[in-house]
């Protein structure tokens, strides 16, 4: 449900360290047993996390931390995480129930359902360890169309090379800078098939 592979100050583990966090959730409406259930980072299973004998109760979540520290208790997996982005998969024995790839992350940002425990995965504007996952952030509406294109260039314009080649015309009708793209600036993009 949501994921943490830079915990430099949001929530210590028992021992008063912030480690790296993995968060599951039971979405259902019955308890589930996450005996015989593990956590990967690499399906090669040189690094696997197995649940103890713990059932999960519907509307709860359970944190894994992900510090390579498994003798600290049930609860801490034999690998971290890497914070420049990596998978994690949730399996069945030797059967992938969910892969979840998730990108480079910076210092205390998480990576989460939104909505909680059922939407897509993305960015939280807020790490939600053990809680319902928050807003997420949003991304910022840009005000961008294509304004015109052409599919056959024999003979239009020319790229900086001297080539005619097909095209496509970004326009920025706002009044703020977009990237390069500012105010009424037009930008053309060579298409090349």
């Amino acid at each position: 449900n949501e994921i943490m592979a830079g915990n430099n100050s949001t929530i210590a583990d028992e021992f008063g360290e912030y480690d790296d966090w993995i968060e599951i959730t039971n979405t259902g409406a019955s308890p589930i047993s996450l005996q015989g259930l593990g956590l990967v980072d690499h399906m090669d299973g040189s690094e696997s996390f197995a649940f103890p004998d713990t059932t999960l109760s519907p509307g709860n979540y359970l944190i894994i931390w992900a510090d390579e520290q498994g003798e600290q208790g049930d609860f801490h997996a034999p690998f971290r995480l890497d914070a420049d982005g990596e998978d994690v998969f949730l399996t069945d024995g030797s059967v992938i129930i969910q892969q979840v790839t998730f990108p480079s992350l910076g210092a205390d940002v998480s990576y989460g359902r939104w909505p909680d425990g059922t939407g897509t995965w993305r960015i939280l504007s807020t790490a939600t360890p053990g809680t319902e996952n928050q807003n997420s952030i949003q991304p910022e509406e840009i005000d961008l169309c294509v304004n015109e294109l052409l599919a056959i260039n024999e003979s239009g314009i020319q790229d900086e090379l001297g080539e005619y080649e097909d095209w496509l015309e970004i326009c920025n009708p706002g009044t703020e800078k977009i990237g390069r793209a500012a105010w009424r600036e037009r930008v053309e993009v060579a298409v090349v098939a």
